[in-house]
C-alpha cells in the first residue's frame, strides 16, 4: 500500500500524479480502489456525503482512467442507473460482480448482512466466496 487517505476523489488523484512526477511512487503499475459514499443512508453513514453529479463525475473519470481500478457501492438502482454505460460499454475492460458481505461494529450484537457490488477495469474479478 503506497497511499490510503480520506479525502475527496479528486484531490487523491492529483497527489498521486504529484507524487509519480516527485518519483514517491512509481510512473506505472498503480491500482487504484474507489470507496466512495454510497447511495442509501450516506448521510447516516458518512460525514461527508456525494451529490448526484458527484456520482455522476466519477463514473465519468472512471469511464476513461487507464490505470487499474476497483470501485465498491451499495446496490441499488442508482448504482445502475449511473453506471448502465460503462457497464454496457465494457471501457477499459469494465467487469461487474454483486457481493454479499457481513458487516460488523463494535455497536452491533451480530454481524448485519449486505449487498455491495464491485466494479473494476481488471481484466478478471478475483471469484467470491461466501463463508
Amino acid at each position: 500500500v503506497l497511499g490510503v487517505w480520506q479525502e475527496d476523489w479528486e484531490s487523491g488523484i492529483k497527489r498521486i500524479v504529484q507524487s509519480q512526477k516527485d518519483g514517491i511512487f512509481p510512473a506505472d503499475n498503480l491500482f487504484f480502489y474507489f470507496d466512495p459514499p454510497f447511495f442509501k443512508k450516506a448521510d447516516r453513514l458518512y460525514r461527508f456525503v456525494f451529490s448526484p453529479q458527484d456520482h455522476i463525475r466519477l463514473r465519468d473519470f472512471l469511464y476513461n482512467f487507464e490505470n487499474p481500478w476497483l470501485l465498491s457501492y451499495d446496490l441499488t438502482d442508482e448504482f445502475d442507473e449511473i453506471y448502465a454505460g460503462v457497464i454496457n460499454s465494457h471501457p477499459n475492460g469494465t467487469q461487474r460482480q454483486h457481493i454479499e458481505l457481513l458487516y460488523t461494529a463494535a455497536n452491533q450484537k451480530k454481524p448485519r448482512s449486505a449487498s455491495e457490488v464491485v466494479l473494476s477495469s481488471l481484466p478478471c474479478l478475483p471469484k467470491i466466496v461466501n463463508m
